[in-house]
């Protein structure tokens, strides 16, 4: 073809032009571009994927390679090898045992971590170019995830500050905040308004329902602990008590009480109240710190609405505790021993002069010890009146004429007397484990405190009321009846204080209640310690807290328990005990006893004869007799508690009706707190530390946070380390009942 002098162009290579008639820029025609004219690159495209293969060793960078291909090391000189970019294992190998040089290993390293450091940019690139046909996350959708973010975490900070009782202005903490923006800059913390209303409510609603989700279609114990607050107001903490795990409900106050008319049974309109969530649930008894807190008429109205709720009685361990303060009011020589000795151990734990002179053991009682009447009812099970008083609810105004000596303490606005704030010296070691323990490590240090008394400058103070105190607590030791009379109190105090460690350990059952309160009154009947009326009127006080807590459960679970078998129940609680037994058997009165919860419970269509629980009831008596002659090895077990009495119903299918009864009995609690929980001093902590700052009902939000998060013991120490001193009454009550 002849040439015309014109390039023909391929079709999909045809050549853009301009209207003038110039070829645009792009066209094949078009001069290359310079580098100044180029369009930067975009720099969020991602980078060009490497060529594939080993990237190269940088040990290369270290040798010479000729045109001859042969390697040379660039220290030593020395010929390598002669083929080239090739055979790099001779080249490390040559660095490693061959070079002369004294950079050798050196040389070695720094190619070591080259190599590395290649390794990791080869990765990461070979991730970029595999994602690199993904879509990319619109700015509108990671706003969107930053803002979820930074709720999460006011959400996560709040609880923590909730459940740890922090004050809530630590949030506005310079130094949280600058320890914060370390890890981001544009940290976003919640403010206080934000604190106190929405998170506040987001975490109580949480925590209500998670509480909720765990008792729903279970059976459980309701358990009340009455307390007062620093102001005086009275108020009752309520507890599920399920499975073995305290669940914190509510917390009533006198407003609470007062949506019903006076003459009304304000008590079960309390309680129908604090369970109207909890609808799922099946409440299957009641326990109160004293039994007459619910008279006969708040029974039948709950029991109407709960129909398994069949079992009523007070906490042993508030008995107990009570029962301290009952032996120092009617034992004036207990009374006073204790009021010196408390003197003495203040004197030691204030005085600097005289700290460096004080045994280690006694400073070890001095630093948990409360020395004045302050903690009120905080000790998780309130006041107590005596018993007697069945006739109504003790959940009354202040003016109850329940005969206690001094103090209020009650549910919501219901009040009643407690000893627990009589002011006394006495009074300082009620809620304490630790009551018997002073006087132990008084005996223990006696001559070490005899040679601190005696020295001359002991009397030395800065004014006469001191001066006239170190008188006191000199002549008190140096007496000549010092020692006896530590011992006579340790004495009178000790049964107590092992049956009370026991309750407060939760190694005991319901059963153990009426068996501890007999073994007191046979120990205290033959104390050779006191005198005869001091013994009549110790048996009498033991006597009359056992009426005030006692009800059917206790008298039910002794006669079931095998290792008692109702032994020492006396003629009418024998009596009523029995007749409990065969109501809830045969199917009358309590016979729905937990209603078909985990197959425990009767049926209330089959209505069985009495008669025919009776005769169970002696058979059971007659197998158990029969097993401990014949088997001793499983006895012995069952004695020492490896086979609990729970368990040793569970086998016992030959008796049905009684089978199901004592499982749900032996059930219970045997206490209103649980051993690693006390709601009411904790509830008590958050009110003197937020009563100032936040309303009843952001307090009743708070405690529901702050009472639920407490789920194991290593959380209990939390709240001892944050503590102040204005809720070291608390955590001591809740160190001890943890112990």
């Amino acid at each position: 073809m002849p040439s015309t002098g014109l390039l023909l162009l391929h079709d999909d290579e045809v050549a853009a032009q301009d209207d003038d008639g110039t070829l645009a820029l792009g066209s094949p025609f078009s001069p290359s571009p310079s580098p100044a004219s180029t369009t930067p690159a975009d720099p969020t495209q991602t980078p060009a994927r490497r060529r594939g293969g080993r990237c190269k060793d940088a040990i290369w960078a270290d040798t010479t390679i000729l045109p001859d291909k042969t390697v040379l090391c660039n220290h030593c000189h020395a010929a390598v090898h002669r083929y080239g970019c090739a055979k790099v294992e001779r080249v490390r190998a040559h660095f490693k045992h061959r070079c002369l040089s004294a950079a050798a290993a050196e040389v070695l390293e720094r190619a070591n971590t080259a190599n590395a450091a290649n390794a990791r940019d080869a990765s990461a690139s070979k991730s970029r170019s595999q994602g690199k046909g993904k879509p990319k996350r619109s700015s509108a959708s990671g706003q969107r995830t930053a803002a979820t973010t930074a709720a999460h975490f006011k959400r996560k900070l709040a609880h923590w500050l909730f459940a740890t009782a922090q004050p809530l202005d630590m949030i506005e903490n310079e130094l949280l905040v600058s320890a914060l923006r370390v890890l981001r800059a544009d940290v976003s913390l919640p403010t206080r308004v934000e604190l106190e209303g929405e998170l506040l409510a987001a975490e109580s609603a949480a925590a209500a329902a998670q509480a909720a989700e765990l008792l729903a279609a279970k059976a459980f114990c309701l358990a009340l602990e009455s307390w007062t607050d620093a102001t005086g107001g009275a108020h009752t903490s309520f507890a599920a008590l399920c499975e073995g795990t305290p669940h914190f409900l509510e917390t009533a106050t006198p407003a609470l009480a007062a949506r019903e008319p006076a003459g009304v049974e304000q008590a079960a309109t309390v309680i129908e109240c604090v369970l109207a969530t909890h609808h799922r649930s099946f409440l299957v008894g009641v326990v109160t710190p004293e039994a007459a807190m619910l008279s006969d008429a708040s029974r039948e109205r709950l029991q109407r609405q709960f129909p398994q709720c069949v079992f009523y009685y007070g906490c042993a361990r508030h008995a107990l505790r009570e029962l301290v303060g009952d032996l120092c009011s009617i034992l004036p020589w207990l009374e006073q021993t204790h009021a010196s000795v408390s003197e003495l151990l203040h004197v030691f734990q204030t005085r600097q002069t005289l700290r460096g002179h004080a045994p280690t053991s006694l400073l070890r009682v001095t630093g948990g010890v409360a020395l004045s009447g302050a903690d009120g009812g905080a000790d998780g099970c309130g006041g107590g009146a005596v018993a007697g008083s069945g006739s109504g609810d003790q959940w009354r105004d202040g003016s109850s004429d329940s005969n206690t000596r001094g103090g209020e303490d009650g549910i919501g606005g219901f009040s009643r007397k407690s000893n627990n704030d009589c002011g006394g010296s006495a009074a300082g070691f009620y809620s304490s484990r630790q009551f018997f323990e002073m006087f132990e490590a008084i005996l223990a240090a006696e001559k070490e405190l005899y040679a601190a008394v005696s020295r001359r400058d002991f009397v030395d103070g800065d004014t006469a009321a001191e001066r006239e105190t170190l008188k006191r607590v000199q002549d008190f030791v140096l007496s000549e009846t010092f020692v006896q009379d530590l011992e006579r109190a340790a004495n009178v105090v000790l049964p107590l204080q092992q049956r009370l460690e026991g309750f407060e350990r939760g190694h005991l059952s319901l059963a153990h209640v009426y068996d501890s309160f007999s073994e007191l009154l046979r120990t205290y009947s033959s104390m050779a310690c006191v005198s005869k009326k001091e013994r009549a009127l110790i048996s009498s006080c033991v006597s009359e807290r056992l009426s005030s807590i006692y009800g059917d459960a206790h008298g039910v679970a002794y006669m079931l328990d095998p290792r008692f078998l109702g032994a020492n129940l006396e003629g009418v609680q024998k009596q009523s005990a029995e007749r409990f037994i065969v109501s809830y058997c045969s199917g009358g009165g309590g016979s729905g006893g937990i209603g078909g919860v985990d197959g425990i419970g009767g049926d209330s269509a089959s209505v069985v004869d009495p008669a025919r629980i009776l005769g169970q009831l002696e058979k059971y008596k007659a197998m158990v007799h029969e097993l401990k002659e014949c088997n001793s090895t499983y006895w012995k077990m069952l004695e020492l508690g490896k086979v609990r009495a729970f368990d040793f119903w569970v086998e016992r299918r030959q008796f049905p009706q009684l089978q199901r009864l004592a499982c749900a009995v032996l059930s219970l609690p045997c206490t209103s707190t649980a051993p690693a929980r006390v709601f009411g001093a904790q509830c008590k902590l958050l009110h003197a530390r937020f009563g100032g700052s936040l309303s009843t009902a952001k307090l009743q939000q708070l405690a529901q946070v702050y009472c639920n998060a407490k789920t194991t013991r290593a959380d209990l120490s939390v709240l001892e380390l944050v503590g102040g001193g204005d809720g070291l009454m608390a955590e001591d009550e809740i160190e001890h009942g943890a112990a």
